[in-house]
């Protein structure tokens, strides 16, 4: 076991599959609801970078839109001049304080901790996995993978697949800004977002359907949660800027 596989087990896996476990000890003990404080708990806890996610996000592609006609109108202006181009260019980027790196990091931080999440529910309802649990944590010897008193969660179950599909093009689509006819032609790349999108989404159905369904559970809540989130941070985020818009007017 190299350092980095030792590093990712017990700084992220262990502790939250021992923790899944503490609260799947605790009343109603049902695997489906620890699933979903677990999920809830991290999302929470992942609010600031996913925040800063987001907004980048959201900028990137504000800023893509403005740069295609701008580049539009370099190209005609410095048609012989490339390296005018380029530093014209660099200008946009440094007025528009943009950054298209700047969600990288956090993005990989919260990949990280999602692949830690979807192994530990995948081990979780797997009888002969041995769980490495602390000294301090009960083990509770075996784990029930009927959850909610109907569903399966070691088993693939094609509503929830389905669901997970749904989830995920709603959550890519909040993000995309809206573009009129005339941003869809002169941004053709945005406007094949919303194709690519639908086609994500049923490639991840595809996956689903082909899953425990305990990692299906939590995709469809990792995804509603993070749905919510977008929403509350989007809208905090037009909230803010309507408010400096205020402050502007009232200063002319």
């Amino acid at each position: 076991m190299n350092i980095f596989t030792l590093l990712f087990q017990e700084v992220l896996y262990r502790p939250l599959l021992n923790f899944l476990v503490f609260i799947y000890s605790l009343p109603p003990h049902d695997l489906g609801v620890a699933i979903l404080i677990l999920t809830l708990i991290v999302k929470l806890a992942l609010w600031p970078l996913t925040k800063k996610t987001i907004l980048e996000q959201r900028k990137s592609q504000e800023v893509s839109m403005k740069l295609q006609s701008e580049m539009q109108k370099l190209r005609e202006k410095y048609k012989d001049n490339p390296q005018k181009q380029n530093e014209e260019l660099s200008k946009i980027f440094k007025d528009q304080k943009f950054n298209p790196f700047a969600s990288f990091i956090p993005m990989i931080i919260q990949l990280v901790i999602l692949i830690a999440l979807y192994q530990v529910f995948r081990d979780i309802g797997n009888p002969g996995q041995n769980l490495m649990l602390y000294s301090f944590i009960k083990n509770p010897g075996s784990i029930n993978p009927i959850s909610f008193g109907f569903l399966n969660l070691t088993k693939p179950n094609v509503f929830l697949a389905v669901l997970v599909g749904f989830v995920q093009y709603i959550q890519t689509m909040m993000i995309q800004p809206k573009l009129t006819a005339k941003q869809k032609k002169q941004n053709p790349a945005l406007a094949m977002q919303s194709p690519m999108n639908i086609m994500m989404s049923f490639f991840i159905m595809i996956i689903a359907l082909r899953v425990p369904s305990s990692l299906a559970l939590f995709w469809c809540l990792s995804g509603i949660f993070a749905i919510i989130q977008q929403k509350l941070i989007l809208k905090q985020q037009l909230m803010d800027g309507n408010k400096q818009q205020k402050i502007k007017n009232q200063k002319l």
